[in-house]
Order: structure tokens, then sequence, then C-alpha cells
């Protein structure tokens, strides 16, 4: 999730505009996996934030990253490549099997 989608969400959580929130956050790549929503770590350091009134710094371990936020679903995946004798690639094939939930319609 965004940096900027984090502020307008924390920003609607306490009843401010998103002027007057700001978020830190040091690139780190990625995020694949962790969906688009605002996680509970972030949302309870603006609450803290609010109730001492003044700003508050989160950090999280890359350990506590496995856990504390959403991740992909178990996958498999097989990817085939074809190419000709001089190593050019011809041909792919990606196939992927992955867990889903149902449908309730």
């Amino acid at each position: 999730m965004g940096v900027e989608s984090s502020g307008k969400d924390v920003a609607a959580l306490l009843g401010l505009t998103p002027s007057n929130v700001r978020v830190i956050s040091h690139y780190v790549g990625g995020s694949f996996g962790c969906k688009a929503m605002i996680w509970a770590h972030p949302a309870l350091a603006a609450l803290a934030a609010r109730h001492v009134g003044r700003p508050v710094k989160l950090s999280l371990t890359r350990e506590q990253m496995f856990t504390s936020v959403g991740h992909r679903e178990e996958q498999e995946q097989h990817i085939t490549l074809g190419a000709s004798r001089e190593g050019r690639i011809t041909a792919l094939r990606h196939h992927k099997l992955s867990n889903e939930t149902r449908s309730s319609k």
C-alpha cells in the first residue's frame, strides 16, 4: 500500500483531512501480497499519536513483516521454455496453481 493511501486511510479513521496526516516511509520495494488496505499497526500508531499529542514512530523488523500484514496464498508454478538451436526463446508456458475461496453466488 502506498504512503498516500495509508495517509488517506488514517485520516478517515481519525476524522481528519488527509492534509493533516503525515506518513513517512522509506521505500523497501514490493509490498506484493499485502493487499490494498491499511493494517492494524499504522492505525494503532495514529491513535497513539493522537492520545499522547505528539508524533509516534512505528518500526517493524523484517521478521514482523511476515506475520503482521497480508500475504499471498500458497502457489505452485511451472515454467516451460522452448528455444531454437541458436538459443533464441521461441516458446514460453507458465502454469500457476493456487487456492481460491468459493464464491457465495
